[in-house]
C-alpha cells in the first residue's frame, strides 16, 4: 500500500506544482510533528522540542525541493514545464503558429485522408473476418481456373484448411414483382464456411446442394431482400424465378457482406460431368483459408508443385499455366486501383514532407528573434540538448495542435469524395462505401504528427541550441558563422519546396490535361443525344442464335418506331469502357499462326448495320454493314485501322479473311467488308486497341447494349424503352438504361477523382512552397532593415533596393526551377507508364506550370521587398 501511495504521490506531481506542494506540505509537517514528539519524550521542552526539530529538519521549503529532487520523475516533470513553456510561447506568436497550424494541417489531413482510402482499398476491402489469412490461387496474374483442375487442388493442397470456388454471373430475377436484372454469384457449398461467414437468416448451402440435378436453391443479398421484398422474413422458404427457373430461399445475407463484389443473390455451383472434366475452359475463381502457421510463400510453393505435376500429366492444357497465390485483399482489388493508391500515397508523403520543411523554414525564422533568450538561457547554464528539448517540444506541440485540425480537414475531403462518387460506382468498387476514419485513421494521425513534429523540428532545434551565447549576445547572431549555416539550411529547404512544388504541378497537369481530352473525346459520339439499356437473354428461352436474333429484331423495331427516335442499334461496348470488351484470338489468311501464344486478338463487336450511324464511327474505306449481311449469307466483318495497319500495312484490307478463334478453331472465314475509323473502347488500353465489328444477325450474343438516338432529351425515354421490352418479353428485365453520357462519366469518374486529387495536392505543394518562399523573404527583409536604411540614405532608388531585397528570393526559385523541371519530365515519362492520361512531352504544361509557379513565387518576393523600398531611412538608422 505504502508503494502505490508514493506511485500516486508521483503520478500527480506531474499534474502541476501546487498540487505537489500539498503533498508534500502534509506528509513534511506529520515527519515534523514524529520528531517533535519524540523530542519531548526525551525531555524538552514542547517549544524546545519544536524549534529543535525544525533546525534539525533545515526548513520546510529546503525539504520540499529536496523531496522534489528525491521523490518526483525529473524527466516527466521538466517534460510538462517544457509543454507549459512551449504553449506561452506559442500563443506570444499568435502569426506563426498559426500559419505552421494550418501548413501541417493541409500535409497531415491529405495523409490521414489518403491513408482512410488505401486502408479500405488495399488492407481491408472487404469485411471478412480473418481477411488476412483468406488467399486465392489464380492462374498467371488474376485468371480463373479450370473446373477439373480446381478439383486437383482442393484434393491435393495441404497448406489451406479448404478450397472453395465461385464465378460471378448477372441474373434476372422473376416472381414477386417486375423483373430485375441482378448481380449473381454460382458457389460451390462450403463457399461461405470458407469465408468465415453465415447467413444472418436462414442456412448457408449445404454440403450436395452443388451437384447437378438438385432443387435450386438461393441465398439472397441484403440490400435485394430489403428493397425487393421490404426485409420480410418470411420470404425464407418462398420460391422466386433465377434465370426463368423456381428456386427456393435459404438465406440471408448479413447487410456487410457482399462476395465477392458486388453480388446480390449466390446460387450453388451445380457442374455437369463434361464440366467438371474440362481443362481447357477457365472460369472459377478459387480460395481458401490457409492454415494456421502457413504463410503465403510457403502455399505458393507448394501450388506449384501441385501444377508442375499436372502440367506432367495433362501437357495439353496445363503445360504453360503458371499459378500464383496471393491475398484475397489484393485479389479484389484491380491493378489500376492499386497503382492510382500506391501513386496517390507516394504524393500526399512528399507533400507531408513539404509541409515539414516549410514549418522547419519558420521555426528557423522564429529562432532568429529568440536568439537573445537561447543564448541568455546558455550563458545561465542550460545545456545544449535542454534547449534542444525546449524547442523540439515546440514543434511537437505545433504538430499535436496540427494533427487535431487535420482531421477536420480529412473529414471534409472524404466526405466530397464518397458523397459525389455514383451509387453504380461504389458498388462495383470493393470497399468504397466503407471509407471513413475510424480507429486506424486517428492512429495514423497520431504518428504522423509525431513523425511531422519531430521532422520539422529537429533540424532548427540541434542548430538553434549550437549557437554560442557570447555572439548571440553581443551581436544578436546577425554575420555569425551559426547564422550563415542557418540561412544555407533555410536556403535549401525553400529549393526543394518550389522543385518538389513544380514536379508536382507538371504531374498533376499532364494528368488532368489527358483525362479531359479522353472525355473530350465522347463528343464526337454526341452522347448526351443517346439512351441506353442492356439485356441479358437467358439461356433457358434464348438457348439457339436463332431465339436470341428473333428477339433483337423485334427489340430494334420497336425502340426505333418510339415518337423522335432518329435511330436504334444493338452492339456489345459503349466507348470509354473499362468493362465488357471481348478480347478474342483471330487468324490472318496465308499467315495462320503455329500457336495460340502467337495469335493476333482483337475486340470482338456484335453489332447491328445502325451502330456505325448511330455511334457516328465514319467508316473510312469499303462498306457499312447491311440488312443483307444475314444469318445465311456470306460471314462478314468490319475491322478497324488499327488491325488494318498491323495486319495488312501498305495495302487496302477490304476484300482480306479473318477467321475468329484459335489455330486450330475451325469457325468459318470472314471477308472485310470495311475499315472503321479508329475508337477507344477500354480506356485502360490508353489507345485503341484491334477491333472486329461482327454482324448481330451472324453473331447474336446473349448480352447486349441497345441504343436509341433521339431528337430530344433521351431521359425522358427511360420508362417508354422499358415497357417495349417488356411488351416483347415481360419476364425480361432491361437494366442500367441511362445516357450514353452518363455511362462514360460512370466509367471514367474514377480516374477523373484521382486526376483531380492530384490537383489539389499540387495546389498544396504550391502553396505551402509560396508560403516559404514568402518566409524566407520576410525574415531577410527584417534582417536587412537596417542596411536598406543606409542605402536609401545614400542616394538608393525603391528599384534598386527593390531588387536587392527580392534577389534572393529569385535566385532560390530559378535554382529549384533547375532542379525541379528536370525532375518533372522524368516523372512524367514514369506517369506516362502508370497512368492513363499523362503524357511524357507535352510542352504546354511544361511552360504554363512553371510560368504559374513563377508568378506566385514573384508575387511572394515582390510583398516584403516593396515593405523594404518604402523603409524610411531615419527610421531604419535607429533600428539598433
Amino acid at each position: 500500500m505504502n508503494g502505490l501511495r508514493i506511485f500516486f504521490t508521483r503520478l500527480r506531481s506531474l499534474f502541476g506544482k501546487r498540487r505537489l506542494d500539498a503533498d508534500l506540505d502534509i506528509e513534511l509537517r506529520s515527519h515534523l510533528d514524529a520528531l517533535t514528539e519524540d523530542n519531548i519524550r526525551h525531555g524538552m521542552s514542547p517549544d524546545d522540542a519544536r524549534h529543535s526539530a525544525r533546525r534539525a529538519f533545515g526548513g520546510i521549503e529546503q525539504t520540499k525541493e529536496a523531496y522534489r529532487d528525491r521523490r518526483g520523475l525529473p524527466f516527466l516533470e521538466t517534460l510538462a514545464q517544457d509543454v507549459r513553456f512551449g504553449a506561452r510561447m506559442l500563443i506570444k506568436n499568435p502569426g506563426f503558429t498559426l500559419v505552421a497550424i494550418l501548413t501541417l494541417a493541409l500535409g497531415i489531413g491529405a495523409n490521414t485522408a489518403i491513408f482512410s482510402v488505401a486502408d479500405t482499398f488495399l488492407l481491408h476491402p472487404i469485411p471478412l473476418p480473418g481477411l488476412d489469412r483468406l488467399a486465392v490461387v489464380a492462374v498467371g496474374q488474376k485468371a480463373p481456373a479450370a473446373v477439373a483442375d480446381f478439383f486437383d487442388w482442393r484434393a491435393q493442397a495441404q497448406s489451406f484448411q479448404g478450397l472453395a470456388a465461385f464465378r460471378s454471373r448477372d441474373i434476372n430475377v422473376t416472381g414477386k414483382g417486375e423483373p430485375e436484372r441482378v448481380y449473381g454469384a454460382e458457389v460451390t457449398a462450403d463457399f461461405f464456411s470458407s469465408a468465415g461467414v453465415l447467413p444472418a437468416l436462414g442456412r448457408g448451402f449445404v454440403a450436395g446442394e452443388d451437384q447437378f440435378g438438385r432443387d435450386p436453391v438461393a441465398i439472397l443479398g441484403h440490400g435485394l431482400w430489403q428493397r425487393r421484398f421490404a426485409a420480410n422474413p418470411a420470404m425464407l422458404g418462398e420460391s422466386i424465378e433465377i434465370d426463368g427457373q423456381k428456386s427456393t430461399i435459404v438465406g440471408i445475407m448479413d447487410r456487410e457482406f457482399d462476395f465477392p463484389v458486388p453480388t446480390d443473390v449466390w446460387i450453388p455451383l451445380a457442374l455437369t460431368q463434361r464440366e467438371i472434366a474440362d481443362r481447357a475452359g477457365m472460369s472459377l475463381h478459387v480460395f481458401g483459408a490457409l492454415k494456421p502457421g502457413i504463410s503465403i510463400g510457403r502455399a505458393q510453393a507448394e501450388m506449384t508443385a501441385i501444377e508442375s505435376r499436372l502440367a506432367a500429366a495433362y501437357p495439353a492444357t496445363n503445360k504453360d499455366r503458371v499459378l500464383r497465390v496471393m491475398p484475397l485483399a489484393e485479389f479484389v482489388q484491380g491493378s489500376l486501383t492499386r497503382a492510382y493508391t500506391t501513386l496517390l500515397l507516394c504524393v500526399v508523403g512528399i507533400v507531408l514532407l513539404v509541409a515539414c520543411a516549410n514549418v522547419a523554414n519558420l521555426q528557423f525564422a522564429r529562432a532568429t528573434s529568440r536568439r537573445s533568450e537561447i543564448a541568455l538561457r546558455a550563458a545561465l547554464g542550460a545545456s545544449r540538448w535542454r534547449i534542444a528539448r525546449q524547442l523540439l517540444t515546440e514543434s511537437l506541440l505545433l504538430s499535436v495542435l496540427g494533427a487535431a485540425a487535420s482531421l477536420a480537414f480529412a473529414k471534409l475531403c472524404l466526405g466530397l469524395l464518397v458523397s459525389n462518387m455514383p451509387a453504380y460506382v461504389v458498388r462495383l468498387w470493393a470497399g468504397f462505401s466503407h471509407i471513413r476514419l475510424d480507429g486506424r485513421s486517428f492512429v495514423f494521425t497520431f504518428v504522423a504528427a509525431v513523425v511531422s513534429g519531430i521532422l520539422a523540428g529537429v533540424l532548427p532545434a540541434m542548430e538553434t541550441s549550437r549557437l554560442d551565447a557570447g555572439d548571440a549576445l553581443k551581436e544578436s547572431g546577425r554575420g555569425t558563422t551559426a547564422g550563415r549555416r542557418v540561412q544555407r539550411l533555410r536556403n535549401i529547404f525553400v529549393v526543394a519546396q518550389v522543385a518538389v512544388a513544380l514536379v508536382l504541378l507538371a504531374g498533376a497537369g499532364l494528368l488532368v490535361k489527358g483525362f479531359h481530352q479522353m472525355a473530350g473525346s465522347a463528343d464526337a459520339f454526341a452522347p448526351e443525344q443517346v439512351l441506353t439499356l442492356a439485356v441479358d437473354l437467358p439461356a433457358s428461352r434464348y438457348a439457339e442464335p436463332a431465339d436470341r436474333l428473333a428477339f433483337y429484331r423485334k427489340a430494334l423495331d420497336a425502340l426505333a418506331s418510339l415518337p423522335g427516335a432518329r435511330s436504334a442499334a444493338a452492339f456489345s461496348c459503349y466507348p470509354l469502357s473499362n468493362n465488357g470488351t471481348s478480347w478474342e484470338f483471330f487468324q490472318v489468311e496465308g499467315r495462320v499462326a503455329p500457336d495460340q501464344r502467337h495469335s493476333p486478338w482483337a475486340d470482338a463487336q456484335s453489332v447491328s448495320p445502325e451502330y456505325f450511324r448511330l455511334m457516328r464511327v465514319p467508316i473510312v474505306a469499303g462498306r457499312v454493314l447491311a440488312e443483307a449481311d444475314r444469318e445465311d449469307s456470306q460471314p462478314v466483318a468490319i475491322v478497324n485501322q488499327k488491325l488494318a495497319r498491323l495486319q495488312w500495312p501498305g495495302e487496302s484490307a477490304v476484300g482480306k479473311r479473318i477467321r475468329m478463334g484459335a489455330p486450330d478453331s475451325s469457325g468459318p472465314w470472314l471477308t472485310v467488308v470495311g475499315v472503321a475509323a479508329d475508337v477507344l473502347y477500354d480506356w485502360t488500353s490508353r489507345v485503341p486497341q484491334s477491333t472486329i465489328y461482327l454482324p448481330l444477325p451472324q453473331a447474336p450474343n446473349a448480352v447486349s447494349l441497345l441504343a436509341i438516338r433521339t431528337d430530344v432529351d433521351p431521359a425522358s425515354y427511360v420508362q417508354a424503352t422499358r415497357a417495349r421490352i417488356a411488351a416483347i418479353d415481360p419476364n425480361l428485365p432491361a437494366f442500367d438504361v441511362k445516357t450514353l453520357a452518363l455511362a462514360i462519366h460512370e466509367s471514367t469518374v474514377g480516374l477523373g477523382y484521382t486526376d483531380g486529387m492530384m490537383a489539389v495536392l499540387g495546389l498544396i505543394a504550391l502553396a505551402v512552397a509560396v508560403v516559404g518562399v514568402y518566409g524566407v523573404m520576410a525574415n531577410s527583409v527584417g534582417e536587412r532593415t537596417h542596411e536598406f536604411g543606409v542605402r536609401m540614405a545614400l542616394g538608393a532608388q525603391p528599384r534598386d533596393v527593390l531588387w536587392l531585397a527580392s534577389r534572393r528570393g529569385l535566385l532560390i526559385a530559378a535554382a529549384g526551377f533547375a532542379i525541379g523541371v528536370p525532375a518533372a519530365i522524368a516523372c512524367a515519362r514514369l506517369l506516362a507508364a502508370l497512368v492513363y492520361g499523362a503524357s511524357p512531352s507535352d510542352p504546354a504544361t511544361f511552360i504554363g506550370v512553371p510560368l504559374l509557379l513563377g508568378f506566385a513565387v514573384s508575387v511572394a518576393c515582390y510583398i516584403p521587398a516593396r515593405r523594404a523600398m518604402r523603409v524610411d531611412p531615419l527610421v531604419a538608422l535607429r533600428y539598433e
